[in-house]
């Protein structure tokens, strides 16, 4: 009896130990210390970005997170109804993106610079790495249709930024989805109440028909009367299918209304991958022992399932234009990551740069970036 509670205390311990490990290392991965804007600054210009466009004038927002929590960005306006909503990376704040506003400022475009969870003047105890952060987006979507009637929007983002920027518009595809399949099924249940009193009618109206035909003299003018309304009512039964025809043709439109085009730039393709590689990597750790326990620490932290973050099943559901960016020799993000991406998607676009490190080739690769994202913009008119 004696060892059989010792073998259950041992294995009790080591449980907790395991358990205990894997809480520490996602406590860690959640909560990582976000560099300041004097850190970001610095590295900025050290890269060689110019030190005047931070400068430029900017206009603080802040909003409710549905999450309950303040949502914060800064707006750089260009006087245009066009906008792009852009997310920095990880233990980054809106500073880091400063270079990209500037850039469509001056194509323009007006920038709105969100704060990811955790950071600046943003809430959230713990990132999600993308999982509520693509819900703060559509926050901001939802603010910047109620403030600015018949803006067009797109999202662009780096990093961690760029998966939060796939997961949100996969939202607003589905949400999208979802009202035109309604409406398509509303539009044809009216079809089919139309196409019922048209037939009722035209029942009634061959009676009419037979009836006057006892006496076709003295009935003439009647029966053509009622072949005029019969051939009406043909002619509504032909325009209403015509209308259903063009309503189905429209719900495949998936996601033209709220938004425009997405620019993802060194995604990761799901959470789990990228944690696998960084915890080999950075903590020297083989994660894929405590995927079990990772999965339930990640749940009981931000409250969401770690599955939710597979951007390779986001952007399969993404209809709207799509540029993805990365580079071949991507030291934290491997370009896999990019493969994997497009593969879940042929209408996305890749664009490969070679020879600059983790989301550098703004710096390293400028004129062959901003000329990317120019040329994609014109193609879709934006």
């Amino acid at each position: 009896m004696a060892y059989i509670w010792g073998v259950l205390g041992l294995f009790l311990a080591l449980l907790t130990v395991y358990f205990g490990i894997s809480f520490y290392l996602m406590k860690r991965v959640l909560k990582p210390v976000n560099r300041t804007q004097q850190h970001i600054y610095e590295r900025e210009i050290k890269r060689g970005i110019d030190e005047g466009i931070y400068k430029i004038p900017n206009k603080l927002i802040l909003i409710k997170s549905r999450y309950k929590y303040n949502l914060s960005a800064h707006l750089y306006s260009a006087q245009s109804n066009k906008f792009v909503i852009i997310s920095h990376g990880l233990t980054d704040s809106y500073y880091s993106q400063i270079k990209y506003a500037d850039f469509f400022v001056k194509l323009g475009i007006n920038a709105l610079l969100v704060n990811l969870r955790t950071s600046e003047q943003t809430g959230g105890k713990f990132l999600t790495y993308g999982a509520k952060e693509s819900d703060d987006i559509l926050n901001w979507i939802s603010y910047l249709k109620q403030n600015y009637p018949n803006c067009k929007i797109g999202v662009m983002g780096e990093s961690m930024g760029g998966a939060t920027s796939i997961l949100a518009a996969s939202k607003v595809c589905k949400e999208q989805e979802n009202q035109q399949t309604e409406q398509a099924q509303q539009t044809e249940q009216a079809q089919q109440t139309q196409d019922m009193r048209n037939a009722t009618s035209l029942t009634a109206n061959t009676a009419e028909i037979k009836s006057s035909a006892t006496n076709i003299e003295s009935n003439a003018t009647s029966l053509t009367a009622n072949t005029a309304e019969i051939k009406s009512s043909a002619a509504n039964i032909e325009s209403n299918a015509t209308s259903l025809e063009a309503n189905a043709a429209t719900s495949t439109a998936c996601g033209a209304k709220d938004l425009e085009f997405l620019i993802s730039y060194c995604s990761y393709s799901s959470f789990w991958e990228i944690l696998k590689t960084r915890g080999k990597e950075d903590l020297k750790v083989n994660i894929a022992m405590f995927k079990p326990a990772l999965f339930f620490a990640f749940w009981c932290f931000t409250g969401k399932m770690l599955g939710s973050v597979n951007l390779k099943k986001a952007i399969a559901k993404v209809t709207i234009p799509t540029l993805l960016l990365h580079n071949y020799d991507d030291n934290y993000v491997p370009y896999s990551h990019a493969e994997m991406l497009l593969k879940e998607n042929n209408n996305a676009k890749l664009h490969s740069f070679k020879g600059a490190k983790h989301v550098s080739d703004f710096y390293f690769n400028n004129k062959e970036m901003t000329t990317v994202i120019k040329e994609f913009l014109a193609e879709i008119n934006f």
